[in-house]
């Protein structure tokens, strides 16, 4: 009880009793290394147990019960064929009786003949020649340990069930040296409990009095809705918030290439592509030849539907940067679509003396080489590519631009290792998904955000229609039509092999 006592966040997990080094090195394998790992590892779901349930027929399949019996009968069976070991027995309570059955547990029949009084939980199945039976159930000790409510966690290293509650159970000393990064109130929401309560109050929750109030607050921990919960999400937004902020400020300050524009780089865009730019496109262009001016590295992010022109807006930006002497490097998330951006920027920029160049894994070895070279050398300006872009053994004689098509597509770590290429390059990202202006900010706070609110002549505008599953028919029928009317669909399904 002394070492319990002692207990601190850092230790490490092979100081808690059941613990030995190969469940340590197990358990490291899934992150977890220290007590306060342990501490942050969180119920996914909560069962009340505080209600005992008696075996007199009111039991129904489905139901998830506490009961409390006397063991009458334990049989232990091996089916070979299934490489199966059942127990099963039969208990009762006075009231009534009901058949246990565990599934490859086989430890179970002796304990079950030792111990004539036992508390179970778990789910009545119906059986298929009719009556029930409980489902594999937990062994509760003891009645303190059958009472309240079981925070049920997700399994780490084989521990699971009631091992893992009691593994968790001995590191709840620690929380009291947990400590609080927001401990000074006036940086969080004043209904936002402190950390140690609400590590404590999710481990081992506090019912109220009421069945009401306690069954409000199991609704709002299984939902992830307590209290408890959002101070947790607090602090994940604000660390988030944080980083971004530090990450926006560092790439801000780092020195760029100025590029002082000429004046006729926007002009020539009537000259280089068919249409007239839209108010929204000149108006993005100008909050990015501001950024390119400063002297300072550019992180900006485009965002706009399909068919809003987000393609022209990096195009003429690189243009500016192309003019300044510098190479530009477009990274898109798939080789189709880097050879769809290659082609639309042959037409828009060859005519400037700046044809685009492709680097992607399905050239032939020799034609990536060639271009390597050539980026090296300084000989090509503009290069069109997928995660071929930042491999060790690309390198560019003078990167001035960096522009990533679809952001989400991309880790950090492969932004980064492109942006290293070159020293502060600028950054452009372009994005199609319609992110809300607020969540925009939030989760691209390193960037400046830019929205090309306004479509081309003659474009429809994108209408988004959410139906439920049983209006297929209807949307089938919808599809029928739009066929019969010349029109294309495409139905996108979310399992690659179906």
């Amino acid at each position: 009880e002394t070492r319990v006592n002692l207990l601190r966040p850092d230790d490490p997990l092979i100081t808690l009793k059941g613990i030995g080094p190969k469940t340590a090195v197990a358990m490291a394998a899934e992150g977890m290394r220290t007590v306060a790992d342990l501490l942050l590892h969180l119920p996914r779901r909560y069962e009340d147990r505080s209600h005992l349930t008696t075996l007199d027929g009111l039991l129904e399949p489905g139901m998830r019960v506490l009961v409390r019996g006397r063991v009458k009968s334990v049989r232990v069976r091996r089916i070979p064929r299934r490489r199966l070991h059942i127990v099963d027995g039969q208990i009762e309570d006075g009231h009534g009786s009901l058949k246990v059955v565990w599934f490859n547990q086989r430890w179970l029949g002796r304990r079950l003949e030792e111990e004539p009084e036992l508390f179970l939980f778990g789910r009545i199945r119906e059986m298929r020649g009719g009556g029930l039976e409980l489902l594999n159930p937990e062994i509760e000790e003891t009645a303190e340990d059958a009472e309240g409510v079981a925070a049920i966690y997700p399994t780490l290293a084989r521990f699971g069930g009631r091992r893992l509650r009691k593994l968790i159970k001995q590191c709840l000393p620690a929380i009291d040296l947990c400590g609080d990064p927001l401990s000074d109130t006036k940086w969080r929401p004043g209904d936002l409990p402190d950390l140690q309560r609400c590590l404590r109050e999710l481990h081992s929750p506090t019912l109220p009095r009421t069945i009401s109030q306690r069954d409000e607050l199991l609704n709002e921990l299984n939902h992830r809705r307590s209290q408890f919960h959002r101070r947790l999400a607090f602090d994940e937004l604000l660390a988030f918030a944080c980083t971004m902020a530090e990450s926006h400020e560092r790439r801000t300050n780092a020195w760029a290439p100025p590029l002082a524009q000429r004046a006729d780089v926007l002009d020539r865009a009537s000259e280089l592509l068919p249409f007239e730019l839209t108010g929204a496109q000149r108006r993005v262009l100008e909050e990015i030849r501001r950024d390119l001016e400063k002297g300072r590295a550019m992180a900006r992010l485009v965002q706009g539907d399909v068919g809003s022109g987000k393609t022209a807006v990096a195009a003429l930006t690189m243009l500016m940067v192309l003019e300044g002497g510098y190479q530009v490097a477009i990274m898109a998330p798939t080789e189709l679509l880097a050879e769809q951006h290659a082609r639309t920027l042959a037409e828009i920029l060859t005519g400037a003396g700046y044809p685009p160049s492709l680097l992607v894994a399905s050239l032939p070895a020799a034609d990536r080489r060639e271009v390597r070279r050539r980026l090296a050398e300084g000989s090509v300006s503009l290069v069109v590519g997928t995660h071929a872009l930042f491999q060790e053994s690309v390198e560019y004689r003078r990167l001035g631009l960096v522009v990533v098509d679809e952001q989400h597509r991309f880790g950090v770590v492969q932004r980064t290792a492109l942006l290293e290429k070159g020293r502060s390059p600028h950054l452009l990202v372009m994005t199609a998904t319609p992110i809300p202006r607020s969540l925009a900010l939030t989760v691209y706070g390193d960037l400046d955000l830019s929205i090309i609110d306004e479509l081309p002549p003659g474009r429809r505008p994108v209408r988004t229609v959410l139906r439920p599953s049983d209006a297929r028919p209807k949307v089938f029928e919808f599809l029928r039509k739009e066929i019969s009317e010349g029109g294309r669909v495409f139905i996108v399904y979310p399992l690659i092999d179906a």
